[in-house]
This record gives C-alpha cells, sequence and structure tokens, in this order.
C-alpha cells in the first residue's frame, strides 16, 4: 500500500434503499464496492464527457472517454483498476417492507418495489440511521488529474444519486455526502444546495451539443420540487407532481421520459433524462429535487422534443 493517495468519504441514507442480491427479490447483505464503483463510473462519465467532447467529435470523444475510464476503473480489455475499494455499512437494524404502497406518489415512481398481484413486495435498507464509508487508495501511477476526477464523482455521487433499485433516477436509496477528505458538505437551506449544485453542473457541462448520453451540458438543470421535515413524504410529493403532470400527457407524448413505455413501445430501452433525488438540508431537513439532463434521446426517434420534460420542470418547481 505504500505511496497510495487515500480518498474516504461518508454518505447517508437519505430515502429507503431497495439493493438486491443474484435474486433482485432478495434484499443484499451489506453494500458492497462493486455497486459504489459502477455509480462512480456512471458520475465519473457524467461530468467527464464536455472536457472530452472539447476535444473531438461524437463517436472518436467517446473512445477516448472509455479508453480513459477503463484505464482509471479497470475492465477485461485493461486489466486492474488504478482504485482499491473499501466499503463499511452501519446499517439499521430493521428492514422497510411496508413502503412504497400503491396509488400514491412514491408507488408511482417505484413500480415493482410494492406488493402486486404477480409477486411480493420488495424490502430495503432503512434510511436515516444508515451510513457507509468508501475507502479508496490510488495506485502509485495515479496523478493529481485522476485524484481530482475521482473525488469530484464522489462528490457528484453524493450530491445527485442513489443506488439500488430505482435508485439512480427516481430517488430510492438517495445518498447522501457527509464528508469527503476534512471537507463536511452539509447545507443549511435549499437554496445553498441549490447553488452547490448549479455550479458543480455548470463547471462539468460546458458543451453546448446534446451528449449521447446521459452527461452534463450548458442544458441541465437543477430544480427544487419539494421541501419538508420528512424524507419519505417529500420523495411522495415529487412522485405526486410527477404522476399529476403525465396524467395530463397523451401516452405517446411520453416517450421523452424514457422507454419502455407500455401500450407504445414495450422493446426500445431509454433511461429518463430526469432524475429525482432527496437530499437532507438543516432548514427545511430535506430537498427534493429534479436533475433534468438533456441528451441525444434514441436512434428510433430522432425527433423525439425533451421540450414536454422542460415543461414539466417548470410546472413543478417549489415557490
Amino acid at each position: 500500500m505504500a505511496n497510495m493517495v487515500t480518498l474516504q468519504a461518508t454518505y447517508r441514507i437519505v430515502t429507503p434503499m431497495f439493493l438486491g442480491e443474484a435474486s433482485p427479490n432478495e434484499l443484499a447483505n451489506s453494500i458492497r464496492p462493486p455497486s459504489i464503483k459502477g455509480a462512480l463510473r456512471f458520475w465519473w462519465r457524467f461530468l467527464n464527457w464536455s472536457a472530452f467532447r472539447a476535444k473531438a467529435a461524437d463517436a472518436e470523444a467517446i473512445q477516448l472517454m472509455r479508453n480513459r475510464e477503463d484505464d482509471l476503473f479497470g475492465s477485461s480489455r485493461t486489466g486492474q483498476s488504478k482504485i482499491v475499494m473499501a466499503v463499511t455499512a452501519r446499517l439499521g437494524r430493521e428492514k422497510v417492507r411496508d413502503w412504497p404502497r400503491n396509488d400514491t406518489g412514491s408507488g408511482y415512481l417505484g413500480l415493482g418495489l410494492f406488493p402486486t398481484g404477480e409477486h411480493s413486495g420488495r424490502a430495503a435498507f432503512q434510511e436515516e440511521t444508515s451510513f457507509f464509508d468508501v475507502t479508496l487508495r490510488l495506485r502509485s501511477a495515479t496523478d493529481a488529474k485522476d485524484v481530482s476526477e475521482i473525488k469530484r464523482a464522489l462528490i457528484a455521487f453524493g450530491l445527485f444519486g442513489g443506488l439500488g433499485a430505482r435508485g439512480q433516477r427516481r430517488g430510492f436509496g438517495s445518498v447522501a455526502l457527509k464528508q469527503v477528505g476534512s471537507e463536511l458538505m452539509t447545507f443549511p437551506d435549499s437554496q445553498s444546495y441549490l447553488e452547490y449544485g448549479r455550479r458543480f453542473l455548470i463547471e462539468a457541462g460546458t458543451t453546448s451539443d446534446d451528449p449521447p448520453f446521459s452527461a452534463a451540458s450548458v442544458s441541465s438543470t437543477i430544480t427544487v420540487v419539494a421541501t419538508g421535515d420528512d424524507a419519505r413524504g417529500v420523495h411522495e410529493r415529487l412522485g405526486v407532481a410527477y404522476k399529476n403532470f403525465r396524467k395530463l400527457v397523451a401516452k405517446k407524448d411520453r416517450i421523452p421520459f424514457g422507454l419502455p413505455l407500455a401500450t407504445v413501445n414495450t422493446e426500445s430501452r431509454r433511461a429518463s433524462p430526469l432524475l429525482f433525488h432527496v437530499h437532507p438540508t438543516i432548514n427545511p431537513k430535506f430537498t427534493g429535487i429534479a436533475l433534468f439532463i438533456p441528451a441525444i434521446f434514441h436512434p428510433d426517434y430522432p425527433s423525439a422534443s425533451l421540450g414536454i420534460i422542460e415543461r414539466f420542470v417548470s410546472s413543478a418547481a417549489s415557490e
């Protein structure tokens, strides 16, 4: 371990986390490094696309980015990662088994998590009293740029991200970074969190072209949708806002919210460009946001307009 650079981060679980084992209905025993590494890769790509796009057109930029990602995080092609990771989880003793419920805002965001006639509901890690520590040791070949990029991915994950089923985009398993190294990450109110998040997006998203995947650009936005003193209540309000808006939109016009879409297209897949997240703040105690990441939508829908999502974000913005 000599000559290694170490990064340490502590995260809080903010909403119940549905993290499964090999069987999706089986709750994991703990939080494991592959889950964290997968999330960090996503946020690393999210943050670094603009830098690669500034050097080359899309196809070449994608290849350059893939090479760099594999070099940092490892792959079957390049071999071992530069990162040695350890995760220590301190999880609440009680498992969550009664949330979300059908016919609620959270249930609308969490289809498949609650009991239906087809299957039993899934269990989740308890929120608020559950934390996990991530320790990253970067091999001696790692330079200052590597360290900076990985630290920023740790921060983005803890600003906007989550783990488990519906965790990356629908606000379940939302995580909040409490501390990275000696830097504390607390926000006195929704506005300070919003301003920090917007600065983070501005620094990362410098390209004006829509990315070919979920990545920051000048068009990325973060909007406060709900606040309150209960994380599940804030998540419920996110879901109600989303449900009420979609009810007013013809089904064929909902395609930009993501695929597959029942009765319209059940074969194609495209992740939603809209991410929900619940974050702790001091007053109010929790802030629910919508992170809109415009990107090229799908080759089968070259004319798909993301304007419908802009309309949702505008209508749902908290006063």
